[in-house]
């Protein structure tokens, strides 16, 4: 006769199902992780979370913007108050991305006059390192 003792599986079972009732270390990580994409959105690609690029300047943007001589800084990076805003916020089973900037409803959707540069969102990689990040954290891999 064969016995096998089940109390390491059942103890691992435990062990994820806490983790996973406890997902705020890998929201946190989620949320630093976007935080970085958005940064990286202002300062470097100019890109919207689905990779497109964002449009141009108005000719009118763009003079001004040579006259303060930051035009190498781009879309969306003027004083650096937008860049330094960008903060994550984690519930215990939530992350939430974001700015309290006034005008930056105006920069992600736009208005009459200026069409949307949107700066926040989760794109396909966005998704997939998120998931990989919960995936990590269920199975108990240091991240």
């Amino acid at each position: 006769m064969i016995t096998l003792n089940a109390d390491r599986a059942i103890a691992d079972l435990g062990a994820i199902l806490t983790r996973m009732a406890h997902l705020e270390p890998a929201l946190s990580s989620i949320g630093a992780r976007q935080v970085r994409e958005v940064n990286a959105r202002i300062k470097d690609t100019k890109l919207e979370p689905d990779d497109l690029p964002w449009a141009p300047w108005a000719p009118f943007t763009r003079k001004q913007r040579e006259e303060k001589g930051n035009v190498p800084q781009g879309l969306l990076w003027d004083t650096g108050t937008l860049l330094h805003s960008i903060r994550a916020q984690t519930g215990l089973n939530s992350v939430t991305i974001g700015t309290n900037v006034p005008y930056a409803d105006e920069l992600q959707y736009g208005r009459r006059d200026m069409p949307p540069r949107p700066f926040l969102g989760w794109g396909a990689s966005d998704i997939r390192g998120a998931e990989m990040l919960v995936i990590q954290h269920i199975q108990g891999v240091p991240f």
